[in-house]
């Protein structure tokens, strides 16, 4: 499941360092910054020598103190970008990386102005907010645990690791209570139950296997005498009855019943899933393999 951003910077950045393209992109970040206080500067200069120059009485009491409130201002953005008191600058300097884990949640947030608009990306986890760009945002798993690593002053985020999801409660694959609550808190936002949801598919898809491989034709025969009794995995269990009766609880705690039987070419015959059909099952090393449209469910005896 692992999964990161900048994969050979992982080292690097759980020991709290920049590797050296990182810290080259976060200087021209940081030149980006300084060239735009700059450009500002001198528009905010340019403003106060207009206003103080300016002809007219109306405001005469008022207008120099505009004109040097944007002059001040012009200068201390020039100061700010000699020194570099940036936020970007500081961090490159620094050279340092933080990191937050948890459930993560991430947004946008677009600001209309005139004809055009800007859209910032949001990320948070154990109580963090980072700021990224588009392609990072875009890399970042819609729910699950991650560790964040970013920048201390600016909190830009540099790369980041998805990892493993937290332990579910016992039952939690056929519990409809439980995928019910995790529903709920999607909804009204929570990072933790999305994250949750996360983990019930993955638990699911850890129990489907899309690559089979069968054992050989002559293994593949289902045994009647050996199929009877309680197969189960942490998403289903299945019971066979002697009798030829099925009965099965699966995902969100449906609950099934049907009728079982092994035909002449030892395939199963069931009408569990909704209509009466024959699909290939083995059973090997006390695993029963059902295979269904190219893929397997495994469950284990009781």
């Amino acid at each position: 499941m692992a999964a990161a951003l900048l994969p050979n910077a992982i080292a690097e950045n759980r020991a709290g360092r920049l590797t050296n393209a990182q810290r080259a992109s976060i200087r021209a970040l940081s030149r980006g910054w300084r060239k735009a206080e700059l450009q500002f500067a001198g528009i905010f200069g340019v403003i106060g020598v207009l206003v103080l120059i300016s002809d007219g009485s109306r405001d005469a009491a008022i207008k120099p103190l505009i004109g040097l409130g944007f002059l001040v201002l012009a200068g201390a953005l020039v100061a700010i970008s000699i020194i570099g008191a940036d936020p970007p600058t500081r961090d490159a300097r620094a050279g340092r990386v933080l990191s937050t884990e948890g459930a993560i949640r991430k947004w946008t947030e677009t600001t209309h102005g005139g004809s055009s608009s800007t859209t910032s990306h949001y990320a948070e986890a154990g109580n963090v907010r980072v700021e990224m760009g588009p392609q990072s945002y875009e890399a970042l798993p819609e729910a699950g645990i991650v560790r964040l690593f970013y920048l201390p002053s600016s909190r830009r985020l540099v790369n980041f690791e998805q990892l493993a999801d937290r332990p579910l409660p016992e039952g939690a694959l056929t519990d409809p209570r439980f995928a019910l609550k995790a529903a709920v808190g999607t909804i009204l936002g929570s990072a933790d139950a999305r994250a949750e949801l996360a983990a019930m598919e993955h638990g699911i898809q850890a129990e489907v296997h899309t690559s089979l491989a069968p054992p050989p034709a002559d293994e593949r025969r289902l045994s009647a005498e050996a199929l009877p009794g309680t197969w189960s995995n942490p998403m289903m269990t299945v019971t066979f009855g002697a009798d030829g009766s099925v009965a099965a609880t699966l995902p969100g705690g449906l609950k099934r019943q049907g009728h079982w039987s092994v035909d002449g070419s030892g395939r199963l015959e069931t009408d569990l899933l909704g209509q009466a059909g024959s699909i290939d099952a083995w059973i090997k090393d006390a695993d029963l393999t059902v295979e269904i449209d190219g893929q397997g469910v495994v469950l284990h005896r009781r």
